[in-house]
């Protein structure tokens, strides 16, 4: 901590104003998690999992060995279950917000210890400044208000990191620290298994490498084994001894076998996660891309302390990467624990870019480019968000276009402070539009969500038919809907077994999707309920960042993973006389109106509005100086403008329209080269001019006296 550049404590040297905008921003990040935790609706396979097994534990009054539709569910760690069962037997009840909220907890506990992580690696500036980018990481908010694994595992990384940079980058050597981080281990270990071990063994091995010195004594390295065996060992050992060895391996080793050791069924390319990672990372991906080569940027390289301790996170988090890049099964959820380092990582390369910046280094330039083109994110994504607003029925088009354009001013605010080489002003309004987009987005958008896709009403009018019969689903799963029915639902994969089932069953009712509905009614003839596919929903879906992402085979399991019903049926093998019954759905179409031509001409309005903005600009600053000026700003606009019109001339294939742009964006291009490109004399230099102007002067002088 000594030898800490001077550079990352500027903030705090220069305003206060600027320290309570970073915690602000810090603070509102974190409210993003617990607002409207009711939003949305269950609607993920691995949520349910998780609220479903935990009731069953306080209704069974057994806490060892979970259980879910009425099966021993041993292939993931009990400690999920053990938090959201604990606050269902305080709360009373087992809803939304009751489940969700140790979530959110343990999110916005990652965010305060990420900043301590920063604090004790690079000072308070990047404290502040780590907990701004944490907070403001789109997945990570999401995973923060999901009662999933993922935010338990990332909360237990979280904390193996804290005290490894106690270890490694405390004041003092502190050895007994390593019995907390086997303890922090081992409670990674009850979230979600050995998985744990591909993130605490990195930071552990590069910090004992990197910082020798801190290596502990034996005996406390083998305490801290001590600790991680025997709290990892307590919970198998009960449940081996609650449901005997054998089920115990047979379920450990089909899991382990399904999601490692198939290799040849992968079915993502090795460098799927390179991609990931700045997804993950996002709005800040450009940076996060940027941060990722931190060790090798001139500064840190300069700085053998600094570029230690960026290598630790580097290398750290690129093992990580490394490590699930070569198993078939890929998901982002994976790199979610990897959040607070990238906060970690972008808050040092942002404060190296500020102090760049601020004493107009060579590298300022590369900078400026690189701040401006983050900003540009800020302004796409709003123009996403715009664009989709137009394809909105319901009464929600009003929210996504002010999202929209909080994010476009977040952004435009960005690009405004980086031209005035004010990066810090730059951050609060990118952090300010981002969370408008985000307060609108789950304050106000997700809950209106549910109004068109509500799987408790799917399931609500399902109950109304089938009442408290058995029910049975066909070559299939849909682990959601064991949760909103809330009963057991038996799962079959032939029409002999479905046979056998009604036999056995006769009041039974058969749930089946469409691709399979013909092989079901052999069996159970009469549809007694129908939840047809919304016409919007053949457009091509988006990702959800907390989707299924099996291979193609689980199609079932893809559609149930993101809550969506359509094209479900209830079939009935005995008399009904009934007609179907249709769920009642909104269909979501288009307006009329609205086709590519319609966006496109709105386009050119819009690049021509802007391309005119210049001489206005111009025009109100000559009246200011009294003469004609020419300011930056004309400059800007033009250079936007001229790219906005060339695209729109391009797509109508107007050559004379695309020669004048093209040309015009040129010379807009050079005049901003010039602009930026002009260095200011160094210090050395201007005395070196003031003494050779005197010589001159005095040259002079002594020539006319003589």
């Amino acid at each position: 901590m000594g030898n800490r550049p001077p550079f990352f404590n500027t903030l705090f040297r220069s305003s206060r104003a600027a320290v309570a905008g970073m915690m602000a921003l810090t603070l509102l990040g974190i409210g993003l998690m617990f607002l409207q935790l009711s939003y949305p609706e269950l609607k993920s396979v691995h949520e349910a999992r998780v609220v479903v097994t935990a009731e069953n534990m306080v209704r069974r009054g057994d806490w060892v060995a979970p259980v879910f539709n009425d099966e021993i569910r041993l292939e993931k760690p009990p400690l999920p279950y053990w938090v959201v069962a604990a606050t269902r037997t305080i709360a009373g009840s087992m809803e939304e917000p009751v489940f969700r909220l140790p979530s959110a907890v343990m999110g916005a506990a990652g965010v305060l210890l990420a900043a301590l992580c920063a604090r004790l690696m690079f000072g308070r500036n990047a404290a502040l400044l780590a907990g701004v980018f944490t907070a403001l990481m789109l997945m990570y908010v999401i995973e923060a208000r999901l009662a999933e694994v993922d935010i338990y595992l990332t909360f237990c990384v979280t904390v193996c990191l804290f005290l490894m940079c106690h270890i490694c980058f405390g004041t003092h050597r502190r050895d007994w620290v390593w019995l907390l981080l086997g303890a922090a281990v081992a409670a990674g270990g009850l979230a979600k298994g050995p998985v744990i071990f591909i993130f605490a063994v990195p930071l552990i091995l590069l910090g004992c490498l990197l910082y020798p010195d801190r290596r502990p004594k034996a005996i406390w390295f083998v305490g801290c084994l001590g600790v991680f065996a025997i709290l990892s060992a307590i919970w198998p050992l009960l449940v081996i001894q609650r449901v005997g060895w054998d089920t115990v391996r047979d379920v450990w080793f089909s899991d382990i076998m399904r999601n490692v050791a198939e290799y040849t069924r992968q079915r993502r390319p090795w460098h799927f996660y390179l991609t990931r990672y700045l997804m993950v990372a996002f709005p800040w991906s450009v940076l996060a891309g940027a941060a990722a080569l931190l060790p090798f940027w001139k500064e840190v390289k300069a700085n053998r302390t600094l570029w230690r301790k960026t290598l630790f996170l580097v290398l750290s988090m690129a093992t990580v990467i490394l490590a699930f890049s070569l198993v078939r099964k890929k998901k982002i959820d994976y790199l979610v624990p990897l959040a607070p380092i990238i906060g970690i990582l972008i808050a040092a390369a942002w404060d190296i870019i500020r102090d760049n910046m601020a004493r107009r280094t060579p590298a300022a330039r590369a900078n400026r480019i690189l701040l401006s083109a983050q900003a540009i994110l800020f302004i796409a994504m709003g123009a996403v968000a715009l664009v989709y607003s137009f394809f909105d029925p319901l009464n929600r088009t009003a929210l996504m276009i002010l999202a929209g354009i909080g994010l476009c001013l977040g952004g435009a605010a960005g690009v405004y402070f980086i031209n005035k080489n004010m990066p810090t002003a730059a951050l609060m309004g990118q952090g300010a539009g981002f969370l408008l987009f985000g307060y609108l987005l789950f304050g106000l958008f997700v809950p209106q969500e549910n109004v068109r896709i509500s799987p408790a009403r799917f399931c609500s009018a399902a109950r109304e038919v089938i009442d408290d019969a058995p029910v049975v689903y066909f070559k299939g799963r849909d682990d959601t809907l064991v949760y909103h029915l809330d009963r057991t639902i038996q799962r079959v994969g032939s029409t002999t077994e479905l046979r056998t089932f009604l036999d056995q069953h006769p009041d039974a009712f058969v749930l089946v999707r469409h691709r399979f509905l013909d092989e079901a009614q052999s069996v159970a003839e009469h549809i007694v309920f129908h939840h047809p596919r919304m016409r919007d929903l053949e457009l091509p879906l988006p990702e959800f960042p907390f989707g299924n992402e099996d291979d193609e085979a689980h199609e079932e399991e893809v559609l149930g993973d993101t809550g969506y019903y359509y094209n479900i049926y209830i079939l009935k093998a005995g008399r009904w006389d009934a007609p179907p019954r249709i769920f009642d759905t909104y269909e979501v179409e288009a307006p009329s109106w609205l086709t590519a031509e319609f966006l496109w001409v709105g386009f050119g309005l819009i690049a021509q509005t802007m391309f005119f903005m210049r001489f206005l600009v111009q025009w109100i600053a000559s009246e200011k100086a009294k003469q004609s000026v020419v300011p930056v700003l004309f400059w800007w606009l033009s250079l936007s403008g001229g790219l906005m019109l060339l695209t729109y001339a391009i797509y109508r294939r107007d050559p004379v329209f695309i020669f004048g742009q093209s040309t015009g964006v040129f010379i807009y291009l050079r005049n901003l080269w010039l602009i930026y490109g002009y260095k200011e004399p160094t210090a050395g230099a201007v005395r070196e001019k003031s003494d050779v102007l005197e010589e001159s002067v005095a040259f002079q002088n002594h020539g006319a006296s003589d």
